[in-house]
């Protein structure tokens, strides 16, 4: 279930250039201090482009949310069609692994900043609602698939993957946001979890 963000690796056009320079930005500077001005240090062309294309900084952000589900949904296929044990461990040692590749650990703490705004502001709510939905269903399939194949025990998809997922963001957000240990120390009791309650015998 790794993400893949080519439009912020291989921006095709003008408008994927501007929100990939937003991503920068954020990483650079933080949602607080993110300004137009501040995009436009990451952005090749002039910032009048920018103003042409977008209002302001939320715009923009609201913009990257809705083309990183976009992708999302075309890129990881439904949980059923791969062999779902492995998957399923597979992206649990991506999400507890301490070294994330590339950009990702960046992508991550952006996400984690976004969310803080979904507090307050309906907009960024709706979007990230959007790609909760979407990655708990695709959790969601490889529960019920491995449950079909004899791999799981007979659990309630809906409510393992929940719990899963939420343990998965709490994790996130604990790592982004806080120095302490408390996610390393969490993890013999997410693997007891699974092993006494998920994973077949």
């Amino acid at each position: 279930m790794k993400e893949k963000h080519s439009f912020l690796e291989n921006p095709k056009g003008t408008e994927e250039e501007i929100i990939q320079a937003t991503f920068n930005a954020l990483c650079e500077y933080g949602y607080a201090n993110l300004t137009i001005e501040r995009i436009g240090e990451h952005f090749d062309k002039s910032n009048s482009l920018i103003y042409k294309h977008f209002d302001d900084k939320d715009d923009l952000l609201l913009e990257f949310l809705s083309l990183m589900i976009q992708e999302m949904k075309q890129s990881i296929p439904p949980g059923g069609d791969v062999d779902p044990a492995p998957r399923l461990k597979a992206v649990l040692n991506g999400a507890f692994s301490a070294e994330q590749p590339g950009d990702e650990g960046e992508f991550k703490k952006a996400i984690v900043e976004l969310r803080a705004q979904a507090a307050h502001d309906q907009r960024y709510r709706d979007k990230l609602s959007s790609y909760d939905e979407f990655m708990q269903q695709r959790l969601k399939e490889v529960i019920q698939a491995g449950v079909e194949k004899g791999q799981f025990r007979d659990v309630d998809p809906d409510a393992v993957s929940s719990y899963i997922y939420t343990v998965l963001h709490g994790f996130q957000t604990l790592r982004s946001t806080s120095d302490t240990d408390i996610p390393k120390m969490a993890e013999p009791e997410i693997d007891a979890y699974l092993n006494n309650t998920l994973y077949a015998e």
